[in-house]
């Protein structure tokens, strides 16, 4: 080889040199190779079909690495500069993350931006192929690699909060089930994000120990018998509670045309906080939209179990 007019022996190379060279050829297949095995394991999105309409899909690189997906819908009536609230919808265990709890209705009517974050499918060797959070104690392959759920959402919180002008004061979580355990895990190590939680057919759980600094409201809806409590008393330090008075009243719903009574639990915490909990053990174990109302106390007519939710969080501003 010559350079510059100066003939320059070809270097040799040795075997040692050759089995290094073939130890990072090797590496380097196997580190894109797993990269590729994370991309097409958490970035398959939802299609088109289990997004409701006007939802725009976005995906996120994670700190761990990961590709998350997540839906985004923005009411028309949103305008730059001024604030809106934002709610988090975490869907449970479930293939079509989305349509489980569709709220972009209500939000184009109440002036509300909805996430839509996804959970991450069980790959095969698990028995159901759906889309799980780490909630803790639950549930499926999220839980069984320590998938950091807690840091993704709140990720995607502060990317939009870069994005869109959020009201502070006003984000909120709505969690089914798997993804009311995960809202109950980010209340308790972020309680300073979010003013209020709802959640269906799921309670604390492992969570109700948390003695959070920043009080966050919470409404708790039952309509299946296996994971209702007695009463709010599961969760004594959640809100600092320990001392509350709870009250009890009677109240009425309808679903699918048929009147069906349960009860309220309720009580106000000295924090500031507010906790509700609706029980109708009527053995069902999803999400809306199945066709149930509910009359809260001192109400003329019963409301939509969405309507109930929305309510709740819009009388719910963060507790200073």
């Amino acid at each position: 080889m010559v350079i510059r007019g100066i003939e320059v022996p070809k270097k040799s190379t040795t075997p040692m040199e050759k089995n290094y060279h073939i130890k990072v050829l090797v590496s380097t297949l196997l580190i894109l190779g797993f990269s590729a095995l994370l991309l097409k394991e958490d970035a398959v999105c939802p299609g088109k079909a289990d997004v409701p309409s006007g939802t725009q899909e976005h995906t996120l690189l994670t700190k761990d690495g990961r590709v998350r997906c997540y839906g985004l819908y923005v009411p028309g009536s949103y305008k730059e500069g001024r604030e809106i609230p934002l709610v988090i919808a975490l869907h449970g265990a479930s293939t079509k993350a989305e349509r489980k709890i569709m709220l972009n209705s209500f939000a184009s009517s109440a002036s509300f931006i909805v996430l839509y974050p996804q959970g991450l499918m069980n790959p095969p060797g698990y028995v159901v192929k759906k889309r799980t959070w780490n909630g803790g104690a639950c549930c499926g392959y999220a839980k069984d690699v320590g998938v950091d759920d807690v840091s993704f959402v709140m990720e995607m919180i502060e990317n939009i909060e870069r994005l869109y002008t959020i009201d502070v004061d006003r984000v909120y979580m709505l969690g089914f089930s798997n993804g009311g355990l995960l809202a109950y895990r980010l209340a308790c190590t972020h309680p300073n994000t979010f003013a209020a939680i709802a959640t269906m057919s799921s309670g604390p759980s492992e969570w109700h120990n948390c003695d959070i600094l920043s009080p966050v409201s919470a409404l708790r809806l039952m309509t299946d018998e296996s994971t209702v409590a007695a009463s709010l008393k599961e969760s004594l330090v959640w809100n600092k509670c320990e001392n509350s008075t709870e009250r009890i009243d009677s109240v009425k719903g309808i679903l699918e045309g048929k009147d069906i009574e349960g009860t309220l639990f309720r009580r106000i915490c000295p924090s500031g906080a507010e906790e509700i909990q609706y029980h109708f053990g009527v053995g069902r174990h999803y999400w809306p939209p199945f066709d149930l109302y509910i009359k809260p106390v001192g109400a003329y007519q019963p409301k939509e179990v969405l309507q109930i939710v929305w309510d709740f969080f819009y009388e719910h501003p963060k507790v200073k």
